[in-house]
């Protein structure tokens, strides 16, 4: 692997560990890895790997989530809006549990990518999937500092 892509794959690996191992990470240092995986998304090559026909296992959100509530009872629910629509009429509801879920089983789909697929499909799965989990990570970085205000 490339210093670039093993970045990403050590940054997964860090976030991984620090969310679902040992004790709970404080939610400085929460935000603090969370940054660290939007950082390796911009140091990970663009690649793709044309010869995986490979299917991920399905990750078990239910079992994921049930964890995650019980290492971080603190975490809730939050107000969200979109910042495009000038009109809002109402906030709509974040949850800080779903958020580090929804990141949790992209983040473990990218390490079975590499693991299992190639170290090129992982990099495209990590920077592919950012649509997704990236919207989590600023929406629960922004909770997390409202927290600690």
């Amino acid at each position: 692997m490339n210093s670039l892509s093993n970045s990403s794959d050590a940054s997964v690996r860090k976030f991984l560990t620090a969310i679902l191992e040992g004790s709970p990470p404080t939610n400085n240092d929460l935000v603090r890895t969370l940054d660290e995986l939007v950082s390796a998304y911009h140091d990970t090559p663009d690649s793709f790997d044309e010869s995986n026909d490979k299917e991920a296992p399905a990750g078990d959100y239910d079992r994921v989530s049930a964890l995650l509530a019980k290492r971080f009872p603190d975490f809730g629910f939050y107000a969200v809006a979109d910042p495009i629509d000038m009109k809002l009429e109402a906030p709509g509801v974040g949850d800080a549990i779903d958020d580090l879920a929804d990141i949790v089983l992209d983040m473990q789909e990218t390490i079975w990518r590499f693991e299992n697929v190639s170290e090129a499909d992982g990099n495209w799965y990590f920077r592919f999937s950012y649509y997704h989990w990236g919207i989590h990570i600023r929406a629960l970085s922004l909770y997390l500092c409202h927290l600690n205000s």
